[in-house]
């Protein structure tokens, strides 16, 4: 008997183990999280627990049924391997959203500077994009249509801001982006737009900026202006809008104000920026 009981001791230290394990790779080393290897340890770890419990059961003769006590057991164990291992998970998973907003956030940049090569200037931001309307700068699209490159009746395009990045004229296929990305910040990306209507917005904001030769800076556009440089922005992983500006995002880069830093926690205040070119 004494033998058994070393026996269990022995399995409980490579049960302990196996738990440390699977919390090390609950922490991701990079913004990337490959949930299979999670996913085999939980299954190894599960296993571990039954061949601890059933083998101190047929050493002590009893086959017949678990007893309370090795049911609480077991209850603690997987209790305290979830409290560990569910917000090492939820930190996964704000860093791969992250790494995918700074993605997409590359490749509209790309897709600008191909614009400006072919156009001689940046997109107009959506508040500037048409005379008559002063859009939000997450929309890409003029609400309560299909966002085709036609404009309800007629043929005038209906791209608004980085809109024109998919279609930069009227009855153009998709040039430079298949599709605008939407911020997983921002109401996860989805937008008003139900097939029949609503907004086309929850897209990245993006704002644009001019030379100023009297003060010698970028400034902010204005109606009117031909953009020279441009800014894209994420709310981030605390979900709400801080920077609201070209100039905003440009003071974000340069002294760190609003500006998202996981160093400061995962869910820390901030926004995610770029600017250009």
């Amino acid at each position: 008997m004494k033998f058994g009981y070393y026996k269990i001791t022995v399995y409980i230290k490579i049960l302990r183990d196996q738990a440390n394990f699977i919390i090390s790779k609950t922490r991701p080393k990079s913004n990337f999280y490959f949930g299979y290897i999670l996913d085999d340890s939980m299954r190894s770890l599960a296993k571990m627990i039954l061949d601890v419990i059933i083998g101190k059961r047929k050493l002590m003769g009893n086959t017949k049924g678990f007893s309370l006590i090795e049911l609480l057991i077991v209850i603690a164990i997987v209790s305290i391997i979830t409290a560990i291992a569910v917000p090492n998970l939820m930190s996964a998973n704000i860093r791969a959203k992250v790494s995918g907003v700074k993605a997409d956030m590359g490749s509209i940049a790309i897709a600008l500077e191909d614009y400006k090569v072919d156009y001689g200037e940046y997109p107009k931001d959506s508040r500037f994009s048409r005379p008559s309307t002063n859009y939000a700068s997450d929309v890409i699209a003029e609400p309560n249509q299909d966002f085709d490159g036609k404009n309800g009746s007629d043929d005038d395009n209906d791209a608004i801001g980085l809109g024109y990045l998919v279609y930069p004229k009227a009855n153009f296929e998709p040039v430079y982006l298949k599709r605008i990305a939407g911020d997983p910040f921002d109401n996860s990306g989805e937008e008003d737009w139900n097939g029949t209507s609503g907004a086309h917005n929850h897209h990245y904001l993006y704002y644009t900026g001019k030379w100023d030769s009297a003060s010698g800076t970028s400034v902010e556009c204005t109606a009117g202006d031909s953009p020279q440089y441009w800014a894209l922005v994420s709310w981030g992983p605390d979900k709400d809008e801080d920077i609201t500006s070209y100039i905003d995002a440009k003071t974000a880069l340069n002294d760190g104000t609003n500006l998202y830093n996981p160093d400061s926690g995962i869910t820390s205040d901030g926004d995610i920026v770029i600017i250009g070119p």
